[in-house]
Parts: structure tokens; sequence; C-alpha cells
């Protein structure tokens, strides 16, 4: 029997020889055959940790070097690679998403390419808008027949966590993501075990390529016990 090459998550440092003990592989299949298609191999628990540190330097950078506008413009180009009027060496990428969809989920490429691209790239475009629009800064204001003087200041989370569902997985990475990314947020994304390809192609075929800062989105396969290590704040 072939040995299937494990699926890794998508983060900012590269993977490198350790001896930490790993989680088991997760067997990935075919929801259209019921074959096996790969396997997934989870994070060390060091990975995990370097993983929101890079995120927190990362989103330091989007926040405070990168203007709303810049923000905008880089989401903006996201949403072009998954549109219809993306330009042809950018519409293999959709179709190559759309594949990974189909084989993930079970579902028709006639829904995927009519529904969950337009869908994705619209949420991507509503949100590209919203940084240079929404002063993302102070907001000052006098109260009127009053002395007092009343402010807002709208500032990031910092390291946000986003942790995905196993039905419609580019729509939850997307809609995930998105909101956080614009207002200066960075996002580690776990996706479900069960779907998890859009995700990857998501981080490597779209947010890199559109120009997202490297460890601004990073994508953590594996299961519950992943999840359980980034809502912790640690490895596993």
């Amino acid at each position: 029997m072939r040995k299937l090459r494990p699926l890794t998550s998508y983060l900012k440092a590269p993977p490198v020889a350790s001896s930490e003990a790993r989680s088991s592989c997760i067997d990935l299949f075919n929801a259209t055959n019921g074959q096996l298609r790969a396997t997934i191999q989870p994070p060390t628990p060091s990975q995990i940790t370097q993983a929101i540190q890079d995120a927190s330097t990362a989103q330091q950078q989007w926040y405070h070097d990168y203007t709303p506008s810049q923000r905008s413009q880089i989401l903006q180009r996201a949403s072009t690679i998954l549109s219809s009027e993306s330009p042809i060496s950018m519409s293999k990428t959709m179709e190559t998403i759309a594949m990974a969809e189909v084989h993930d989920t079970g579902r028709t490429i006639s829904e995927i390419t009519s529904y969950d691209l337009p869908a994705a790239s619209h949420t991507l475009s509503y949100y590209a808008h919203l940084p240079s629009t929404h002063n993302a800064g102070l907001n000052s204001f006098h109260v009127p027949n009053d002395n007092s003087h009343a402010y807002v200041t709208r500032e990031p989370l910092g390291v946000t966590l986003a942790i995905g569902a196993w039905n419609y997985p580019l729509m939850n990475a997307v809609q995930k993501s998105a909101p956080a990314l614009a207002f200066g947020n960075a996002v580690l994304y776990k996706p479900s075990e069960l779907t998890p390809l859009s995700a990857l192609m998501l981080a490597e075929d779209v947010y890199e390529i559109a120009g997202l800062p490297k460890g601004l989105f990073q994508v953590l396969l594996g299961d519950a016990s992943v999840g359980k290590a980034l809502l912790l704040g640690k490895g596993c």
C-alpha cells in the first residue's frame, strides 16, 4: 500500500526535525467515495507555542506598520483571487479550491462554484472596505450641555483563535478571518480535521499571494486536542 505524505499545518516557522512526541496522524477521507486520500500530522507542542509567538509579532507589524488603506488593499486582492473576474492564472486557484471542497465535503462542483466561491469573495470584499471607512483609531466628541469630554478608542484584540466547522469549510475560514484581519488582528485558524484543505489553500494560495505578512494567518491542523492547546495559549 502506498504511503501517503502527511498534510502539515501552515505556519510561519518551517517544520524542523524534533524529538518531541507527536500526536498520531489523522486519516482524511474523500467524501465522494470514502477512499483514504491523505493523512494529517498535527503540530507538536513547541510548534503551537511558536505559532502563537509568531502571530503576536506579525499582529504588531500588521496594525502599526500597515495603514487601514493598505490592509484594505490586501484583503481586496484576496477577494479578487477568489472572484470570477480574476486573471486566468488566478482562476486555476479557484478551480483547485473548488475541487478540494468537493473531495472534503462531498458537495457538487456546481454548488461550490456558484455559491461558496462568490460568497467567499464577496465577504472578503465587504470587510476590505471597512478599515479605510471606519476610523480604527481615536473617536472624540463633546457631550452637549456638559463639561465632560468622551472618547472611544478602537484597538485590535491582538491574536485571535478561530475554530472552523466541517461544513462549508471555505466560508467558515473566510467569515472568521476576514473581519479579524481587517481591523488589525492576527488569526490562528484550526479547521475541522474532516475538511482542512480549503483553509490551507486560503492561507497559501490566497492570503499569501495577496500580500498578507507571514505569521498573520496560520492554519493549525488537528483534532480537539490542538484546539484545546490553542485555547489555553500553549502547546499540548
